[in-house]
């Protein structure tokens, strides 16, 4: 067996060297923690039918203490920009999921009452909380302008995990970074009274293996009724 020559050895030292120190200052990054906020919405008058023209009362109201459903505690949030939005859809093939039905936006009057629609479309319309007093409030209506079932979607304008947290929320322990942020957002009509029925009989939502939360989404954050 041959021996290893002066100059191997000091290129092995050599390796070693930079791997151990390029290992040592590796990055680790910060491990995400979510939050899926509950907003608890109202929808007045509850009815599964209603007629052209008939007013539809959209509300709510919540303290900046909000409550998150995976921890079950309550987080202090003042003056968030939630940037709520709805989304409307006429529902005119049963067997089509959600996202392939029209885009009904255009399909009825916006009237604000308390805090506001900031952009109105076809596609989505923006709102704004009041933000006074610890509570976040709003009260606004729609009104159809057409027969048809429909369905009013609410979300927020931005995505799982992309908004960052104040950093007191998941603070680091035993050398872990937590990196806290908004999961899912569940805006939750009526305690869950959202005429789900409705929605089944003119919509395909239960595919084969739906993840629980686009489930909990379609059982409480979406609102069907029809107009006649």
């Amino acid at each position: 067996m041959k021996k290893l020559t002066p100059i191997v050895y000091v290129l092995l030292l050599f390796i070693l060297i930079v791997g151990s120190g390029s290992s040592c200052n590796k990055e680790v990054r910060p491990k995400k923690v979510t939050f899926d906020f509950l907003v608890p919405i109202t929808i007045t008058p509850l009815k599964d039918t209603i007629s052209v023209g008939e007013e539809l009362t959209i509300s709510t109201l919540f303290s900046d203490s909000v409550y998150d459903m995976k921890s079950a505690k309550r987080y202090y949030l003042p003056n968030f920009n939630w940037r709520p939005m709805i989304f409307i859809k006429k529902l005119v093939a049963p067997e089509k999921a959600l996202s392939a039905q029209l885009f009904a936006g255009s399909k009825f009057e916006y009237i604000n009452v308390v805090g506001s629609f900031i952009i109105v479309a076809d596609v989505a319309a923006t709102m704004k909380y009041v933000y006074e007093n610890n509570q976040y409030k709003l009260t606004v209506k729609i009104k159809p302008k057409e027969k048809g079932v429909f369905s009013v979607s609410f979300g927020n304008d931005f995505n799982p995990n992309s908004v960052k947290l104040p950093q007191e929320f998941a603070p680091s322990t035993s050398g872990i970074t937590y990196d806290p942020v908004i999961g899912d957002m569940r805006n939750q009509i009526n305690n869950g009274q959202t005429n789900y029925h409705i929605l089944k009989q003119h919509c395909s939502v239960e595919p084969p293996g739906l993840a629980a939360i686009d489930t909990w989404l379609y059982k409480n954050s979406i609102y069907t009724f029809v107009v006649k």
